[in-house]
């Protein structure tokens, strides 16, 4: 299972994915060897970067009416993610802040549940406007 991930991400990279006995063998048959370029030649283009893709996980409070659920996951760039959210971010401004990257989830976890951090207020903040909307 690990063996099979690997491989995907090192195809993602657009590394080879060959064995190495294939690596040490060299070109193959119709393949030749890369060819140089002269000095001061560049025929490609700069590769532009590209935005950070990234795994986030809302770590606040189940909104209502299935807007958002706790520890939902989502997949691309932080704005995407952001659009994608824009309606819920829109009423819960400070959902938008508990968006976390899966790499700091722990953490974000931890600071939730101490009185003192912020992740900890916009939880509370979060909280509090969905008792007042059911108040109403």
């Amino acid at each position: 299972m690990a063996v099979k991930s690997a491989k995907k991400a090192i195809e993602a990279a657009g590394l080879p994915t060959g064995t190495l006995e294939e690596a040490q063998e060299g070109p193959q048959e119709g393949q030749g060897a890369p060819e140089k370029e002269e000095a001061g030649e560049n025929t490609q283009e700069p590769e532009k970067p590209q935005e950070s893709r990234e795994t986030l996980v809302y770590v606040g409070p189940s909104l209502p009416r299935g807007m958002l659920k706790q520890n939902s996951i989502f997949v691309g760039t932080r704005e995407e993610v952001e659009k994608s959210l824009e309606e819920a971010i829109k009423k819960y401004p400070m959902a938008k802040n508990m968006l976390v990257p899966v790499s700091k989830l722990a953490e974000a976890k931890v600071k939730i549940a101490s009185k003192g951090n912020i992740l900890h207020k916009y939880y509370a903040d979060i909280v509090s406007l969905i008792g007042a909307e059911f108040k109403e």
